[in-house]
């Protein structure tokens, strides 16, 4: 989230017909459009940002939601060009692969 000392973060979910979407969201400096698809892939990380993790997080994360026939994607920036937010689905009904 870089070195902003006012990091904040959100998470919530809303009930959309059939599914629930999730999101965590942060206040850091965001990821432009080109790079989005760039963070699912195993040990891809961007470049420009000094941070910590192996590159494997978010990929796991889509396979598990993957198996659970949900969508996972990311909104950024969300505010006055800054933060992201990372969204899934998951079915109501808990079905599963």
């Amino acid at each position: 989230m870089g070195d902003d000392k006012n990091r904040q973060v959100a998470i919530g979910y809303n009930k959309i017909e059939g599914y629930y979407e999730f999101f965590v969201e942060d206040t850091g400096i965001g990821i432009r459009k080109e790079y989005q698809n760039n963070v699912f892939k195993i040990f891809s990380r961007l470049k420009q940002v000094e941070a910590e993790g192996s590159g494997v997080g978010l990929i796991i994360v889509k396979k598990i939601v993957e198996m659970h026939k949900g969508k996972i994607w990311i909104e950024s920036p969300i505010a006055k060009g800054k933060g992201s937010r990372f969204c899934f689905t998951i079915p109501e009904s808990g079905e599963s692969n």
